[in-house]
This record gives structure tokens, sequence and C-alpha cells, in this order.
């Protein structure tokens, strides 16, 4: 077992924990537990941890990586190049 402060973000999410807890604010869970949290779409509600499906697609998506300008570039080339190839 574990005892951590969990901060939130404005919409209810926990967005982080820390070691400097006090009676009042300390939560005593399950390492395991701890580390299956979703931070930014999880809510600690009533003693239980709800992970919101919908809001962890959402991040997933926002963290997805983008090819940068230049991968973008050599991919439309090569895929000309193929196209021409396929032509001859």
């Amino acid at each position: 077992m574990v005892t951590v402060r969990f901060s939130f973000d404005a919409d209810g999410y926990i967005d982080g924990y820390g070691s400097d807890y006090n009676d009042t604010n300390a939560i005593e869970i399950e390492q395991s537990t701890l580390d299956s949290i979703a931070f930014g779409a999880t809510k600690y509600i009533n003693g239980e941890f709800i992970i919101d499906k919908d809001k962890l697609a959402a991040l997933a998506a926002a963290n997805k990586p983008q090819p940068t300008p230049e991968q973008q570039m050599i991919a439309t080339l090569m895929a000309k190049v193929t196209e021409l190839e396929a032509k001859q």
C-alpha cells in the first residue's frame, strides 16, 4: 500500500499525485491501482477511480505522433515516384 495526495484539474480529473500529504487529504491505495490511473482521464468519486473512456481516447489522439513537414514531403514524393514507375 502507498499513501498519496492527488491533484485535480478544473474538470475534476486526476492530473498528478505526490507524497506531500496530511491526515485530511491522504488516500491509501495499492501500488497497482496507482499505476493503472490514466492521468487526465480518471476521477476519484466516492472512493472509486473512474476512467472516462471518451476522455482517454481524446487524450490518446491528441498525443499521437504527427509526421513532420519533411516526412510528409518525402511520403508525397515517394507516392509520385511509385506512380511514375507504375506507368512505365
